[in-house]
């Protein structure tokens, strides 16, 4: 009695033994399956943005998105406009990860279609009416969008919630650039009424378009990085776009905590 007793115990311990080995199988596929998943993600979502640097007459851009989860939902574009000027786009989606990306998506393949045939206010406003009615409460896109036209060197801006732009000029200045009127990010309310300014570029100057992930990033004594504080990192040292904003990225790193709370994006146009 005694030894079937053990066998019967011996059996049932196999049993879940072999149990839990088949769900461990099953846990360890399933993050393998989720792992592809993500790297997809974020292959399509890199994809889908443009390359880190575009030259053009008389103009340069160079750009950086970094994520702070696997997928980002910050995003940038640059792309010419039929009438010769070009638009340049920094975007930051409510929340992180795959659902903010999936967002992330849709407005940057909507941007050129509505601004071949809009003003920056109307490009806003078009993109406003649309999300309102898509995207669901407490989702919305904070987007600054310049555009620049390359014969008179001026610049119009119209901001949707992100932080001012800065000009910074190869004399060794830099001005921030608040956008009069309704800041509300896309997708708020539908029927904002974006306003926009102008501003003339000179030879050497530089435009920089950034996401809120830069200025509120957390020191290490948690309190955020700030605005008076950003504009300190701001300099006139490399004559190089690419280079000054990756010079300008790793101040950033040293004088913030270590990690990224928040996506990180910035993009510089820099006149020849």
């Amino acid at each position: 009695q005694a030894s079937q007793e053990a066998e019967s115990r011996n059996l049932e311990l196999q049993v879940r033994t072999r149990e839990a080995e088949l769900r461990a199988v099953r846990a360890q596929r399933e993050q393998e399956l989720a792992a592809r998943a993500l790297e997809l993600a974020r292959s399509i979502q890199q994809r889908l943005l443009p390359p880190p640097r575009l030259d053009g007459p008389g103009f340069a851009v160079a750009a950086r998105n970094l994520p702070a989860q696997f997928v980002a939902g910050d995003f940038y574009d640059a792309f010419l406009l039929p009438d010769g000027s070009l638009a340049l786009v920094v975007a930051d989606v409510a929340g992180k990860g795959a659902g903010a990306s999936l967002i992330m998506a849709s407005v940057k393949a909507m941007l050129p279609l509505v601004a071949a045939s809009e003003s920056v206010t109307g490009t806003l406003a078009a993109l406003d009416r649309k999300l309102a009615g898509e995207l669901a409460p407490r989702e919305f896109v904070a987007l600054c969008m310049a555009r620049f036209d390359p014969g008179s060197r001026r610049v119009e801006i119209a901001n949707a919630g992100l932080p001012d732009p800065y000009l910074i000029g190869r004399a060794g200045f830099v001005e921030a650039l608040p956008v009069p009127g309704p800041r509300l990010p896309l997708g708020v309310r539908g029927d904002t009424a974006y306003a926009s300014r102008e501003v003339e570029m000179g030879p050497g100057d530089r435009l920089l378009l950034l996401s809120d992930g830069l200025p509120e990033a957390p020191t290490e004594s948690g309190e955020p990085l700030g605005y008076e504080e950003m504009e300190l990192l701001l300099d006139h040292v490399s004559d190089d776009p690419t280079e000054w904003l990756d010079a300008l990225l790793e101040r950033h790193d040293r004088a913030t905590a270590d990690g990224l709370q928040d996506d990180v994006t910035a993009l510089v146009l820099q006149l020849a």
